[in-house]
């Protein structure tokens, strides 16, 4: 089996092979292609899902925490728990933990959302940050998730989407297709992983086509929206 990622390939040891070789890069290059305003979008995302005062708080694809740590900057009572298949991306979320000290409210280990096998009907809020197109079995994963969620929980993901109007449209591809895989070759050494990033964004299903996805998993109440011009969407949904 191949370690290359690629829309049709998108096991855990490819993904998570992955995000191990660019995890000590994964941080700068978030901040370099989006501008710095990717922390802008995950607030706001965790206002738009609007969840109630949320207790427990599981955070799938968590990467560095970045999420996570979003959340307990809104929810500060939290108790949160992230999750990620790449071993090097929770090494450096661990330590931004450790730094802010928020030891006692968020914990990271290792998992994904088609195998973990946490208590059904446990967290009040669930969030995925720009990880929901990396999984394998989209349908099962989403499945377990809302198992995992209880009655009237939040789900609250963050994704990359596909700007329809001119000229961004022109532009998003230019930079999506030609300039982040040259600018990941060059910062990251890794030109191959950022040639994933345009391909797996432009084969995910996205806006209305995810909603249709999230309602036949068992989520109602659902809805999403559109920010930085189409970039990126936000979408909730309820158990």
């Amino acid at each position: 089996m191949s370690n290359t990622p690629s829309p049709t390939n998108k096991n855990a040891e490819a993904i998570a092979s992955m995000f191990n070789k660019i995890a000590e890069r994964y941080d700068f290059l978030n901040s370099f292609l989006s501008l710095g305003i990717h922390k802008i979008w995950r607030k706001k995302s965790i206002q738009f899902a609007n969840p109630q005062n949320p207790v427990c708080v599981l955070d799938i694809a968590t990467g560095t925490a970045d999420f996570a740590i979003e959340t307990l900057n809104i929810y500060p009572q939290s108790q949160v728990m992230g999750i990620d298949i790449s071993s090097e991306m929770l090494k450096i979320g661990q330590q931004k933990i450790i730094n802010k000290k928020l030891q006692s409210h968020l914990t990271i280990q290792i998992g994904d959302a088609e195998t973990i096998d946490f208590k059904s009907a446990s967290y009040d809020l669930i969030t995925i940050g720009f990880g929901v197109r990396n999984f394998d079995k989209l349908d099962v994963c989403l499945q377990n998730i809302n198992r995992m969620m209880k009655s009237n929980a939040t789900l609250c993901i963050l994704e990359f989407t596909k700007p329809t109007k001119f000229p961004i449209v022109i532009f998003y591809k230019f930079y999506l297709n030609v300039i982040t895989p040259v600018i990941g070759k060059l910062f990251a050494k890794d030109k191959e992983a950022y040639s994933y990033l345009p391909n797996s964004i432009n084969t995910f299903p996205c806006n209305n086509e995810f909603i249709a996805i999230l309602n036949a998993n068992g989520f109602k109440n659902t809805s999403y929206k559109t920010m930085a011009l189409g970039l990126v969407a936000v979408y909730k949904g309820q158990k």
